[in-house]
């Protein structure tokens, strides 16, 4: 699934994204909620501004994040930490992609019957 920013659908279809949510949001925030809001647990891999967007709408929305380190950018800097002083949770460090996928289907399953902060 891919969401994507403005009203076209061909953003996605290169990449063989074979749902296809056109936004009507430009950059800066908007697409980042709507996608975050439908998640039950974020994966950050990578990123700039846009994977911080959703790190915090997923914050705020006390959304499970897990972050495959040893690819750079904000999931390597917000790893085992916490995004602000609130320290509601930590951001879940995990080492391979399959770590990742387990360690948020796990914490997304805790959240749903309401986060317990660390």
């Amino acid at each position: 699934m891919g969401v994507t920013y403005g009203t076209g659908k061909d953003v996605f279809q290169k990449e063989g994204i074979d749902v296809i949510i056109p936004s009507g949001m430009e950059r800066g925030g908007g697409r980042e909620f709507v996608l975050v809001s439908a998640c039950d647990a974020v994966i950050l891999i990578g990123g700039g501004s846009g994977t911080l967007n959703e790190a915090s709408a997923a914050y705020q929305l006390k959304i499970p994040i897990v972050a495959l380190v040893g690819y750079g950018g904000w999931a390597d800097k917000l790893a085992n930490k916490y995004i602000d002083g609130r320290k509601r949770f930590r951001v879940v460090p995990a080492r391979k992609p399959g770590e990742a996928v387990e360690l948020s289907i796990k914490l997304a399953e805790k959240s749903i019957n309401g986060f317990e902060k660390e």
